[in-house]
């Protein structure tokens, strides 16, 4: 599965990487399109339970692979064609800054809210457990699945099929959510993208601006 998605990844990235190096203009829908398939597969992904078939988790990793892989190379042309080429290395920065930055802030609030909606629906499994096997199975689906395999009878498939519930409730909470913020990007993304076509300036525009500034 990481392979299949490394591969799709990675192949939507280089057929962007190629529209976007023989191409002058990139048409605002491209970026909106990836943002869209984005949200569609953590819609997906937000929907899934315990019972889904593997066959779920194509669905909802496809189009969220393609749509970022769409979406990154595109936005960056856009970024990086509305400053001077005087000034590439500060767009540069800022679309390195900001890609982080929201990266890290989505790690950090989506996991928070995951992580407190697993302990929270698993904790009424943990309560005759001792205090370090709750322990244990609060620091995640596989510590609380670790203990599990330890449970006499039939205790131990109990707490497996309580924890594999929990982690899959946490999943669709921050998942249903970074859908919601998504297609609100796409929508005020296609009301701020100007219309017409994104361009991306050519070697001879840039050393003609370029000359001009130096001028």
């Amino acid at each position: 599965t990481i392979i299949f998605y490394g591969i799709l990844g990675g192949g939507v990235l280089v057929a962007m990487g190629l529209l976007v190096n023989h191409s002058a203009t990139l048409p605002p829908i491209i970026p909106l399109a990836g943002l869209i398939g984005a949200g569609i597969g953590l819609f997906v992904l937000a929907n899934l339970d315990t019972n889904t078939p593997a066959a779920g988790i194509y669905y909802a990793f496809g189009p969220m692979v393609a749509g970022i892989a769409v979406t990154m190379p595109s936005l960056t042309t856009l970024i990086m064609s509305a400053v001077p080429s005087g000034s590439a290395g500060v767009g540069s920065a800022m679309n390195d800054t900001t890609r982080e930055m929201g990266g890290a802030l989505g790690v950090a609030v989506l996991g928070s809210l995951l992580t407190t909606r697993f302990t929270g629906a698993l904790s009424p499994a943990l309560s005759a457990l001792p205090p370090d096997a709750q322990a244990t199975a609060n620091t995640g689906l596989a510590g609380a699945l670790d203990v599990a395999r330890d449970l006499p009878g039939g205790a131990g498939p109990a707490l497996a099929d309580a924890a594999r519930s929990a982690f899959v409730d946490g999943m669709s909470l921050a998942a249903g959510l970074a859908a919601a913020v998504v297609i609100a990007t796409a929508a005020i993304s296609y009301r701020l993208l100007p219309a017409g076509h994104l361009r991306a300036a050519t070697a001879e525009e840039a050393a003609k601006e370029a000359a001009a500034e130096a001028a």
